[in-house]
């Protein structure tokens, strides 16, 4: 069984290795295999994200929803895993529409499931540029004092306001905005020389301090 399993999971593009680990595993092998409506994927990234929905989807999601996600992922309407986490985390908290208890009967809106998966939403590279150019004139101070280790704060900046733009677009652009700014990175944005930087500073200034005492003392004496 598992090795028809990993055979499959080779088709979706999965590594040799991780399809094998796959199939043996217990819980995710039997998930991911319910997810695989068809081995023809018209986009690479199918694969990736179908594996990504099964490791990460909830009990109830799985139980109730999982062929419509699954099939929201072939007609690549989830195309990116923030997606995918977005819509879990609605189910998961009963905060979408989506959701319609009847009878003890469960209904999906597909319109409502679409709306806040963000399906449809398309947030150009211009848009990107133009957003991330403000959020640098705003933040402008603060990134030239803490240079290249502000790049985690300005990614979740990015994301909170540009909630399914492309995340690859979204650090490229950063990066080329903070190396036009900044300059390559150097000494200053090592955090190993960074910290002996301050640590031979402190000791130099208690060397002097402790000298300078040392010569007041005798002074008196």
């Amino acid at each position: 069984m598992s090795d028809s399993l990993s055979s499959k999971f080779l088709k979706l593009g999965l590594t040799p290795e991780k399809a094998i680990e796959t199939a043996q595993n217990k819980k995710l092998g039997p998930i991911l295999d319910q997810c695989i409506l068809s081995l023809e994927l018209k986009d690479p990234k199918i694969g990736s994200l179908l594996y990504y929905l099964a490791s990460t989807v909830t009990k109830n999601a799985q139980i109730n929803h999982l062929s419509k996600l699954s099939q929201a992922i072939y007609d690549l309407k989830l195309t990116s895993t923030d997606q995918i986490s977005g819509i879990l985390l609605l189910l998961y908290n009963n905060k979408i529409a989506a959701i319609k208890y009847a009878e003890n009967t469960l209904e999906f809106n597909q319109q409502a499931f679409e709306n806040a998966a963000g399906v449809g939403v398309v947030i150009s590279q211009q848009e990107i540029k133009d957003f991330i150019t403000d959020l640098f004139k705003s933040r402008h101070d603060e990134i030239i004092e803490k240079r290249y280790s502000i790049l985690g704060s300005l990614l979740g900046a990015c994301k909170q306001s540009l909630k399914w733009a492309n995340a690859q677009w979204i650090k490229e652009e950063l990066d080329a905005q903070l190396l036009s700014l900044l300059g390559p990175k150097g000494d200053l944005d090592d955090p190993k020389k960074v910290y002996l930087y301050a640590f031979l500073k402190k000791f130099k200034e208690k060397s002097f301090k402790t000298r300078k005492r040392s010569h007041d003392n005798n002074d008196c004496s």
